[in-house]
């Protein structure tokens, strides 16, 4: 079983216990910040991203209607 599977990982590598109910399976990273999103933030509130980005990234924090905060990584030698 997948489920049991990943918690016995988590568990055995840091110490973690879950719940199955606790898990949520996604397609993908994508999919996954978009979930996240949802759960964590209402319409119109701000989400913090460093840039440059995946654009997907980006686009999902706009695609959920959540507006888009830049911090913009600086490159130093």
């Amino acid at each position: 079983d997948l489920i049991k599977s990943i918690q016995n990982w988590e568990k055995n590598q840091h110490q973690y216990d879950f719940s199955k109910e606790a898990l949520i399976l996604v397609e993908g990273v994508v999919p996954g910040i978009g979930l996240a999103i949802q759960a964590l933030t209402k319409e119109n509130d701000a989400v913090l991203i460093n840039t440059p980005v995946y654009p997907p990234f980006a686009r999902t924090v706009k695609l959920n209607n959540r507006k888009l905060i830049e911090n913009k990584l600086m490159e130093k030698n």
